[in-house]
């Protein structure tokens, strides 16, 4: 049965217990940034780098001054795909429910968790699936940095920094690293010695990593999926399993910056929620509560060059 609109609520509570709720394990946010858009679907500009290049300025006596060349303008398309789940609160197990559980809350924020694993492994196979535009390499034999001897990965970083800022005009500030690869490149020889001067040499951690490759943060993706169907016994591994990308996102995501990637998120009319909504109404016939999380977004690369991933990293 479906409720008629007048038994629908959007929750506010809910809805800031949703945007609040976020698993550090997930990096989507971090390599993705949110960009508020009013409309479901619409264009974005892509200019060129008609702009680098080098104009005649020089003017005789008494003539005009030369024209600058018209800029060439393409634009992209983004859509907003709507993502919804719901679950339901059975009145028996609201009645058994502690009080301090606050079963609208849990039953939220794990709506909130299944949802943001979906985005996580959808942006994972944006950035490293079969026909991404992100350039990007398989690594092999004594190119792997779990190769403590042959590899050096603060050179391999050090080298697609120039490429980055060539293609992009944007020098990388962020670094993101499969937590299997950070686990092999904290200990890398070539990592410890950048700062083996430093009180923690011996454990290092994000902030170290990032002052060793000289970017502004090092992200370590550790969020786990299940790679077998449902019924089977339990197999988790990494979403971002053996990579390592390097990449741009400026401060603040807009239309007109250059980035890697962009979340485009559908504010649905509702900008102060983000447009995340959670709905809660009553199922009588299932003598349930409904509690439904809603969400429009959609995940673009937006300047492919922006970023470099690599693959088979140890």
């Amino acid at each position: 049965m479906i409720p008629s609109i007048s038994m629908v609520h959007v929750d506010e509570l809910l809805t800031n217990v949703s945007i609040a709720y976020e698993n550090a394990n997930f990096v989507a946010n971090v390599l993705s940034p949110d960009l508020p858009v009013n409309k479901q679907s619409n264009k974005y500009p892509v200019f060129d780098l008609s702009h680098f290049r080098t104009v005649d300025d020089r003017r005789a006596p008494g003539a005009e001054a030369n024209q600058m060349p018209a800029w060439n303008l393409s634009k992209n398309s983004y859509f907003c795909d709507g993502h919804a789940l719901c679950d339901f609160i059975d009145d028996t197990t609201r009645a058994n429910a502690d009080e301090a559980t606050d079963i609208d809350v849990q039953t939220t924020e794990g709506i909130s968790e299944t949802m943001m694993l979906n985005r996580e492994v959808a942006l994972q196979q944006l950035v490293f699936g079969g026909g991404s535009t992100v350039p990007q390499a398989a690594l092999s034999g004594t190119s792997k940095w779990s190769d403590f001897v042959n590899s050096n990965p603060i050179l391999a970083i050090d080298e697609q920094k120039v490429a980055i800022q060539k293609a992009s005009t944007k020098s990388p500030n962020k670094l993101m690293l499969s937590y299997d690869v950070f686990s092999q490149v904290r200990n890398h020889p070539a990592v410890i010695d950048r700062v083996k001067y430093t009180q923690r040499a011996d454990q290092l951690n994000e902030q170290d990593l990032a002052a060793a490759f000289g970017v502004d943060q090092v992200v370590v993706a550790k969020a786990l999926v299940q790679t077998v169907n449902e019924g089977q016994a339990d197999a988790l591994d990494y979403i971002w399993k053996n990579s390592a990308l390097l990449f741009y996102v400026p401060p603040a995501i807009g239309l007109r910056t250059i980035s890697l990637l962009a979340g485009f998120m559908w504010t649905y009319g509702v900008p102060k929620n983000q447009g995340r909504l959670v709905k809660r109404y009553r199922e009588e016939r299932r003598t349930s509560d409904v509690i439904e999380n809603q969400w429009y977004y959609d995940d673009e690369i937006i300047v492919p060059g922006a970023g470099f991933g690599w693959t088979a990293v140890v």
